[in-house]
């Protein structure tokens, strides 16, 4: 069974605040990098529990879905985002593992300490040591560029994880040539994120332009 008590105490003694139903944020996260947790449940039904994680950098964050919505055609025009909690670079739990697939608890097969219990292990022993260290802006860019498992270009969208790298990439003092080549080898996955509304090599410009544009109306 589901307790949502004995759920949000399991999550706040691993260091989550509850920012609104399933939905927690990290206390360990840091100015630069924050870290959230997800929780669903799917099912007919709704007995099977599944759970997400997200990192962001806010000013990032908020630069990307700007980039997608300028961009990226009428579609993303329409994108939700709430800026409190929301996380445009967020992976299952079912990538936490090989092979992926989807990771689910059935809550019927579970007391409610039982339950906990079960999402406490799977969060101590296979989520945080792949994401704990993540805590700063060269470690979160590291990670936004490389394509690894659990949280691979595949499993997002493309061209907003491109826009993160171009903000991230200039807050730490990474040079414009620096970036377009180390985001050269994406532009397959920036594509399919774009849905053929520009060329990935315009967009990288634009959004290269964009955002010392942004840094130097704030200095001005």
């Amino acid at each position: 069974m589901f307790d949502e008590i004995a759920i949000n105490e399991t999550l706040s003694d691993l260091g989550y605040k509850r920012m609104k139903r399933f939905t927690y944020r990290a206390l360990w996260s840091t100015s630069g990098v924050e870290h959230f947790l997800y929780l669903e449940f799917y099912g007919t039904p709704k007995h099977l529990l599944t759970a997400g994680f997200g990192f962001r950098n806010l000013s990032a964050e908020l630069f990307s879905l700007r980039s997608i919505r300028s961009y990226g055609g009428e579609l993303y025009r329409l994108i939700r985002h709430d800026e409190r909690f929301d996380c445009a670079m967020n992976f299952s739990f079912g990538r936490l593992r090989s092979p992926v697939r989807r990771w689910s608890l059935n809550t019927p097969d579970f007391s409610g300490s039982g339950l906990a219990e079960r999402l406490k292990s799977e969060i101590e022993d296979v989520l945080l040591p792949r994401i704990q260290s993540i805590r700063g802006l060269s470690e979160f860019h590291a990670l936004l560029l490389s394509d690894v498992e659990p949280f691979p270009w595949v499993a997002c969208n493309g061209a907003i994880r491109a826009a993160q790298v171009v903000a991230i990439g200039r807050q730490i003092g990474m040079k414009a040539t620096k970036i377009r080549a180390a985001l050269r080898p994406r532009e397959q996955w920036i594509r399919v994120g774009l849905h053929t509304a520009c060329d990935p090599e315009y967009y990288i410009e634009k959004v290269l332009d964009d955002w010392d544009a942004q840094v130097r109306a704030l200095d001005a």
